[in-house]
């Protein structure tokens, strides 16, 4: 059974390193971890944070029996 998680970051750089290392697929529309980065910057220096919450991250994980990367339901196609 599929498990969700949500969870509260002080930092949303820390979030995009962490999943960037635990992703098993790492593939995209115009994908670019270092650019979402900085625009999370960006954003901050414009808008300012007074709350220490930068971002939110949620997690969905499958156990090994429901989740195969190979399976061709998994792969979404992309636009053309």
């Amino acid at each position: 059974m599929a498990t969700t998680h949500i969870k509260r970051s002080t930092s949303a750089s820390r979030l995009v390193n962490y999943a960037e290392k635990r992703a098993i697929k790492k593939d995209g529309l115009n994908l670019d971890i270092q650019y979402a980065k900085s625009e999370f910057k960006q954003v901050r220096a414009v808008y300012g944070n007074p709350g220490k919450t930068q971002a939110y991250a949620s997690r969905i994980a499958f156990s090994p029996l429901e989740f195969n990367p190979q399976d061709p339901r998994m792969i979404k196609s992309r636009p053309t």
